[in-house]
């Protein structure tokens, strides 16, 4: 979540500039353009991304990307920034995407997600991982809500609540669950409210990076 949480006064020059970002998933190598204005983070914004990605215990995060204009800050990078993930229960998985999004749509109609339940738990279990990552008491308040699927797609986004290390703040989520090259990725992009095209717009940026995984040649 916030970077604030465990940036302390730390002070590093840059972050790397690429035109792409390369990940493994399971025995699959794949590439993500990287959005113009963002870059991968490197010496202690990279300490500080490895630390937020221990605590997804559910899913790898394969790639974080920062706002190029504001690494290395003393109070981190902010609040704009995307995680490209895959499920761990899915690293072995292949999948078309047609057959993927087909049954998300179908989770994403069940009770349990319609009613709130699933995306309440998703933000308990963040918050508990937080927590041990950072060896601080991590709340988060709100929900993540299932907002549709297209053929590209199934987008989650919603508004947080984050209360952890002396700092309380709002944070808005957009994401894209997809398939790339057969196997199971998701984008997550971050923001402060009123932000980046808001909830709506932070899905549009996930699926635009979604949407250039590929297979790398």
């Amino acid at each position: 979540m916030k970077w604030a949480l465990v940036a302390g006064a730390m002070m590093v020059p840059g972050a790397a500039e690429a035109a792409d970002v390369t990940f493994t998933v399971h025995d699959v190598t794949l590439t993500a353009t990287i959005p113009a204005g963002y870059c991968v983070p490197v010496n202690k914004d990279k300490l500080i991304a490895d630390t937020l990605a221990t605590g997804d215990k559910e899913n790898i995060t394969l790639a974080t990307l920062i706002r190029c204009n504001k690494a290395g800050r003393a109070e981190g990078p902010g609040n704009d920034y995307m995680l490209i993930k895959t499920p761990q229960n899915a690293l072995a998985t292949r999948i078309p995407r047609a057959e993927l999004l087909t049954a998300l749509g179908a989770e994403f109609g069940k009770a349990e997600w319609q009613s709130g339940a699933t995306g309440k738990a998703a933000t308990a279990d963040a918050a508990k991982g937080l927590s041990d990552a950072f060896s601080t008491p991590v709340d988060i308040q709100g929900n993540i809500a299932p907002r549709g699927t297209d053929g590209d797609c199934a987008y989650l986004g919603g508004t947080l609540n984050v209360n952890g290390g002396g700092v309380s703040y709002p944070i808005i989520l957009g994401g894209c669950i997809t398939s790339a090259a057969n196997k199971v990725v998701a984008v997550y992009t971050y923001d402060d409210p009123g932000r980046g095209g808001g909830v709506a717009g932070k899905m549009r940026a996930a699926r635009n990076v979604a949407m250039s995984i590929k297979a790398a040649p």
